[in-house]
């Protein structure tokens, strides 16, 4: 039975150190004849950069660059965060000529790059080869920002300082959401059903949607709350008045598909805490009562909330109401041309990115409204990359949230155990609200699932540096 256990962990990646896959990628003919120029050019860069003062303040431009780029994201156009990326990107890979380092790559990484190079076989396949081959380059450009994170946050103080940088950007964002319902700011677009008896003021920050700021914030909500349990001193009373910030200025938003996913997301990060800290539970009755007089408090207050909010319970109403409400019919329509489209392209899919999607769209939608994509990142995956991507996509989430509950449920070591659930409750909102939305392609929320994929590669490996407790 263990040894089951141990081929399973194997097949889907849980094993903290991979010597044998790292080992092969290092020896395999093909990886050094792609990576030749590279260590040609590293060979000569090496000895020259050791007595550098430049080339010992690289690393640490590579790595702020790349704290900047969490940070920043939320408020930038696409464009600048391409630049970002790009930027970050550079120094990174200056860092790795220069310096006797290597990226942590294993069988996460392995299907993550199995995930981006199918990408590039549908692309092959694509009736809009130009528009695909744009969209690929967007993968690309998040596939950069990965190894950023690989690179340059391969220590407990530098994770920290990412968290932070996250944090801190919510807090921004938080505030100017909750002063745009304090003085009712107007909708930039018909975000309502026009039918609906209640005008909402629907907040929308510095990311000029509500269903994006929503869905964006659902990441730092599950970083703060894990990472309120570290040992941090003083700065947990930040993350204490940062959590109900975050929450109310999602509620504002009034973002249906982001509220699913911050039930979804609560009631796995409940299940989590148990687990992680079932031994404080298990020996004080008092605990048991406060944890069950607590949920019991919570739910008498959310439904109090809805019973005396005529505009929040006609929101919620909507969700279950079917084709009888706008958005509800037309993501309905969508849904269901999509299914069309992948009868035609299902091996190989259309291609990468929206634009090719509304290109072909246009010969499948039911109604005369042109859509974005799919209003659902599976069905989005399927479309654009065909069913062999779309099982690669599977396998690859299935790997990393597997990774996540192995560390978490085996008691390695606390700090690792709260970034995993951290990692595995926000890649949990994201693809939630994703099934819904289509905002889960937009820079700021994209370059979070990436992160997360990457933290949980890192803190999978028993070599970062969490042995030791630190209260940076």
């Amino acid at each position: 039975m263990l040894l089951a256990l141990e081929r399973l962990a194997g097949w889907v990646g849980l094993n903290p150190i991979e010597p044998s896959l790292q080992n092969g990628l290092r020896q395999s003919r093909l990886v050094l004849f792609l990576l030749a120029p590279l260590l040609f050019v590293r060979g000569k860069l090496m000895p020259a950069a050791q007595g550098s003062v430049v080339a010992r303040w690289i690393p640490g431009m590579a790595l702020y660059a790349t704290l900047f780029l969490l940070f920043a994201s939320p408020f930038l156009e696409s464009g600048l965060n391409g630049a970002l990326v790009f930027l970050a990107g550079a120094l990174t890979l200056v860092r790795l000529l220069i310096c006797e380092e290597e990226l942590p790559l294993g069988s996460l990484s392995a299907l993550l790059l199995l995930f981006v190079a199918w990408g590039l076989v549908s692309t092959g396949f694509s009736p809009f080869l130009k528009l695909s081959l744009l969209g690929y380059a967007k993968t690309l450009t998040y596939l950069i920002a990965y190894f950023c994170f690989l690179a340059n946050l391969q220590s407990l103080t530098h994770l920290r300082l990412a968290a932070w940088a996250i944090i801190l950007s919510s807090i921004l964002i938080s505030l100017y959401g909750l002063y745009q319902w304090q003085i009712k700011v107007p909708p930039l677009a018909l975000w309502d059903d026009p039918t609906a008896e209640y005008k909402l003021t629907r907040v929308y920050s510095f990311l000029g949607n509500p269903n994006l700021l929503g869905g964006y914030l659902l990441a730092p909500m599950a970083l703060t709350v894990f990472f309120y349990f570290g040992n941090l001193g003083w700065r947990k009373w930040v993350l204490f008045l940062a959590f109900p910030l975050q929450v109310a200025c999602l509620y504002f938003t009034y973002c249906r598909g982001a509220w699913i996913a911050l039930v979804v997301g609560s009631a796995v990060a409940f299940l989590t805490c148990l687990i992680i800290f079932w031994h404080l539970f298990a020996k004080s009755a008092l605990f048991k009562g406060l944890l069950i007089g607590g949920l019991l408090l919570g739910l008498a207050g959310a439904v109090w909330m809805v019973l005396h909010n005529p505009a929040l319970l006609e929101r919620l109403k909507s969700l279950v109401s079917g084709g009888n409400h706008s958005s509800n019919q037309f993501r309905i329509n969508v849904w269901q041309s999509s299914f069309k489209i992948i009868q035609e392209y299902g091996l190989t899919g259309i291609g990468m990115g929206n634009k090719v999607f509304q290109k072909i769209y246009t010969y499948y939608m039911v109604t005369g409204f042109q859509a974005l994509s799919t209003y659902n990142v599976f069905l989005e995956v399927w479309v654009e990359m065909g069913l062999v991507g779309f099982i690669i996509f599977l396998w690859m989430l299935v790997s990393h949230a597997a990774r996540c509950v192995w560390g978490i449920v085996q008691e390695i070591d606390y700090t690792a155990r709260l970034f995993l659930a951290a990692s595995l409750i926000g890649l949990i909102g994201l693809l939630a609200h994703g099934m819904v939305d289509t905002v889960f392609y937009r820079p700021s929320i994209q370059l979070l699932f990436w992160f997360f994929l990457a933290v949980i590669t890192l803190v999978s490996r028993r070599d970062i540096a969490f042995n030791h407790q630190s209260t940076d």
